[in-house]
């Protein structure tokens, strides 16, 4: 991992930690709706039309999980805050028994889906009751089918230049931020 990215996301961690440790997470709470302000609405509150951001969604981590109840907490404080957003949260966090009531809790707002992550490459995308459908990476398209799962097109699919256009807009697809879905998600491992 680069150093500049290893020390912004000890940052972000130290924050969060702080925050949850010395105020209950409120300082947190407010930096992150804060942020989300700027960037998804105007100074009217409006929301932008932004040329690479849906900002009707917002995925949750790209490298963390929801690691306590009290960070659980805060991000339900987060979503409630902004039920113009769907926000997505994939997790690992589901194994852990003591974890499961609080992600369930989160899992119960209208604008939250919650896709419990499998553990293993190649294992079907765990069911969990009281979350969405969950995900999987898979090494090959035709194994993830034959397990029942929707195959992520960002993951295969290829422009013109025969590069992956590996992402939701480009594929018009946004089923990972689809509360209720049942059918599991993989994405093809790269």
């Amino acid at each position: 991992m680069f150093s500049n990215v290893k020390a912004s996301l000890q940052a972000k961690a130290d924050l969060i930690t702080k925050s949850l440790h010395q105020d209950n997470g409120d300082v947190f709470v407010d930096a992150m709706c804060k942020q989300i302000r700027a960037k998804y609405f105007d100074k009217h509150g409006n929301k932008k039309k932004l040329k690479k951001t849906n900002t009707d969604l917002f995925r949750v981590h790209d490298s963390g999980d929801l690691f306590s109840p009290r960070y659980i907490a805060a991000w339900i404080r987060i979503c409630e805050a902004f039920p113009t957003i769907r926000f997505w949260f994939p997790t690992r966090e589901w194994k852990r028994d003591a974890q499961l009531p609080h992600l369930q809790k989160l899992a119960s707002l209208k604008n939250v889906c919650i896709k419990p992550s499998a553990i293993y490459v190649d294992e079907p995308a765990p069911q969990v009751d009281g979350l969405d459908a969950g995900t999987s990476v898979y090494t090959s398209k035709a194994k993830a089918e034959q397990d029942g799962h929707f195959v992520c097109p960002a993951t295969y699919v290829k422009g013109e230049d025969g590069k992956v256009l590996a992402t939701c807009q480009a594929h018009n697809c946004n089923l990972c931020f689809i509360k209720g879905c049942k059918k599991g998600i993989a994405y093809l491992a790269h």
